[in-house]
């Protein structure tokens, strides 16, 4: 008997509580200030909402200065196609030569122009 007052008087108590507490995250208030409006030239929705979550990673390609993006091409072109540096036959296609011809001159130049 002793069990059930105990039991009885803890349900009377939360029943007493505050019956508007919920559980959960509360929600935001909203501004509920009233001003007048002003005239403006800006179309809605000028800005798109800001996304929740996690942001891209963006890519540092301004990390590297130029001299070392030259250089990995040059090491590229020399590696991949080697008789464009030294004018030797190779079992590369004519086209894809005249390709890498044209790319190495490109380097070259932006080089000599930019950087030398």
């Amino acid at each position: 008997m002793n069990n059930m007052n105990k039991s009885t008087s803890t349900i009377d108590i939360a029943s007493n509580s505050n019956p508007t507490r919920k559980r959960g995250r509360p929600k935001k208030e909203k501004a509920s200030t009233t001003s007048t409006s002003t005239t403006t030239t800006t179309t809605p929705m000028a800005t798109p909402p800001r996304k929740r979550g996690r942001p891209r990673k963006i890519q540092k390609s301004d990390d590297i200065p130029d001299y070392k993006k030259i250089a990995k091409i040059k090491e590229y072109i020399k590696k991949h196609v080697p008789s464009v540096t030294k004018d030797t036959e190779d079992n590369v296609s004519e086209k894809s030569k005249k390709m890498a011809q044209e790319l190495w001159d490109k380097v070259n130049d932006y080089e000599q122009k930019y950087l030398g």
